[in-house]
């Protein structure tokens, strides 16, 4: 109804409909009151570009080659996709019914065409569905608007699962979008080119790796898995504050068309803002490294832990200015966030290798952990106060091949010269065991020297008596919500995950089929991760993947 074309027609000419006709409707005669568009060519009365039924031959042809040619051309790209067989190609058909059935083949083909295909048909009169789509189907015997406003509903619902951000990195490429949680790997693929608006290239048997921003775990993935839930982890957003729960993967795809180029690498505008804000902190941050100053004291360092707090007084003046607090924590956030951005991009891990460098962290393992205080301890000469010669009779040596002879001094003892350390610290001579001339007397001191006091036995841990525990259940697709869904259960604080599952259940009249699907889920400060059967349950838990709920 928003394009018109000539009534006659004197041309296949169609054009759009302006916003108002600025027409009106007669109340007694029904006929219409006003200016009607008329055909820019030969002035006859325009009419709507849409097809009537019983023969329309004055039906203008043009607009609709058009929208048919782009519309088979969509769906021939979805059937030569490498993860065709994953698609879930929904086909939703409202008021079609079987005088003109151009709209149901139509639909059902596409359906048959694909492994995933599925077909909603709306139709109060002629609900019935063919044998061969029975499996594939399903058929809602309800008029239009009741049903519309039914799937807006669920929709909606879909739409308010909990939101995670996926940083994926391919070949030449990479791309930040957001999806919900337990989004598989197929579908953040086509994501990648709905929402990220670039290019994927790859093949049906690609992989991913899901890596942990702090941490060395990765978890691999096919184009039908999603991210475990314990490999998310909460890492700041590009350019501001905010931490969000963040999954970070590696997948075997190319990547291409994106909105900038950096370092060769094509990103969308989400992961470019990440990126170079990260080289900016890197660069901040090494321009203070390398200032005189810090070098002299992080030369004079002795151990690891002076080295670190240098380095932490330079963190922690930059971090502020990128939205970081200024705290070990903080550090930490830092270390996500650049991790997040780190993927072979050479202009950034070149800042990483000078940041290790200039830091003098890359050598801090020649460093003992802290300061030997013994060796602080020791008395100067000048401070040792003088004592009388007392004149110690030796014991006499045990005869062997190599021994000195008798009456005459041991040879002298050499030692290797201190070796230094590339952060310029010597590393003491280490003293295997004691001289073969060392007297009687000075054994024995040396023994009572080195005996330590017997150190107590560790006292048996006291099992406390289980208590009375109160465990908040929360629905998690809701729970960021202002009103999530949640119930609470009296439970003792040693009843195991196990049971707890069994727990809901019972509330949820959930059949062994559904219980075995329901996850539950506990949060910890690095994010949320799967609680074991085995374990404790604690006063809140999260439940995921569950469609019944108590009202």
């Amino acid at each position: 109804m928003k394009w018109l074309q000539c009534s006659k027609p004197c041309c296949p000419d169609v054009w759009k409909a302006p916003a108002d006709l600025c027409l009106a409707e007669d109340p007694h005669t029904h006929r219409v009151q006003g200016v009607l568009p008329c055909c820019p060519k030969c002035k006859a009365v325009a009419r709507p570009n849409v097809q009537m039924f019983g023969g329309d031959s004055g039906f203008s042809r043009a607009r609709r080659g058009a929208q048919n040619t782009r519309y088979d051309a969509w769906v021939n790209s979805l059937a030569s996709r490498p993860d065709v067989s994953s698609l879930s190609v929904v086909c939703l058909e409202v008021g079609c019914g079987l005088t003109v059935p151009t709209v149901r083949r139509e639909l059902e083909k596409v359906v048959q065409r694909f492994p995933g295909g599925r077909l909603v048909r709306v139709n109060p009169e002629n609900p019935g569905l063919a044998k061969e789509l029975v499996e594939k189907g399903v058929s809602l015997p309800l008029p239009a608007a009741a049903a519309i406003e039914k799937l807006s509903q669920q929709v909606a619902q879909t739409e308010e699962i909990m939101q995670a951000t996926y940083v994926l990195w391919g070949q030449e490429g990479g791309c930040e979008i957001r999806a919900p949680f337990g989004t598989c790997l197929g579908r953040l693929l086509r994501l990648v080119e709905t929402q990220g608006r670039m290019s994927v290239e790859f093949k049906p048997d690609v992989v991913g790796i899901v890596k942990q921003a702090m941490g060395p775990r990765t978890e691999p993935l096919t184009l039908e898995r999603s991210v475990p839930m314990d490999m998310y982890q909460e890492v700041k957003i590009g350019d501001g504050t905010k931490l969000e729960v963040t999954a970070i993967i590696r997948v075997m795809a190319k990547f291409s068309g994106g909105s900038s180029t950096v370092g060769g690498w094509s990103l969308n505008a989400s992961l470019a803002t990440r990126v170079d804000q990260v080289c900016k902190l890197l660069d901040e941050v090494n321009h203070a490294f390398s200032q005189p100053e810090y070098q002299k004291a992080a030369e004079g360092c002795e151990d690891r832990r002076s080295l670190l707090k240098e380095t932490r007084n330079v963190q922690f003046e930059v971090l502020p200015k990128y939205g970081i607090e200024a705290t070990e924590k903080g550090t930490s956030i830092m270390a996500a966030w650049i991790s997040s951005a780190q993927n072979g991009i050479k202009d950034v891990e070149d800042k990483v290798a000078a940041s290790m460098h200039l830091s003098r962290i890359a050598y801090a393992s020649k460093l003992p952990l802290a300061k030997n205080k013994a060796k602080e301890a020791a008395p100067t000469p000048a401070q040792t106060p003088q004592t009388q010669s007392v004149t110690v009779e030796r014991a006499p040596f045990p005869e062997k091949k190599a021994s000195a002879p008798t009456g005459q001094p041991p040879p002298p003892v050499t030692q290797a010269p201190p070796k230094a350390t590339p952060l310029g610290v010597a590393t003491p001579p280490v003293a295997f065991g004691s001289p073969p001339w060392q007297t009687a007397v000075e054994k024995e001191e040396r023994l009572v020297e080195k005996k330590e006091p017997p150190k107590p036995k560790p006292k048996p841990k006291e099992e406390k008596p289980p208590q009375a525990l109160t465990v908040t259940l929360t629905r998690f697709s809701t729970w960021e919500d202002p009103t999530p869904q949640r119930f609470k259960v009296e439970l003792m604080s040693n009843t195991k995950v196990s049971e707890l599952r069994a727990k809901i259940a019972e509330l949820c009249q959930l059949d062994d089929s559904e219980t075995r699907k329901v996850k539950l889920i506990k949060r910890k400060k690095a994010g949320f991760v799967t609680a074991q059967e085995t374990e404790s349950v604690s006063s809140e838990v999260f439940v995921h993947q569950i469609e019944k709920w108590p009202k």
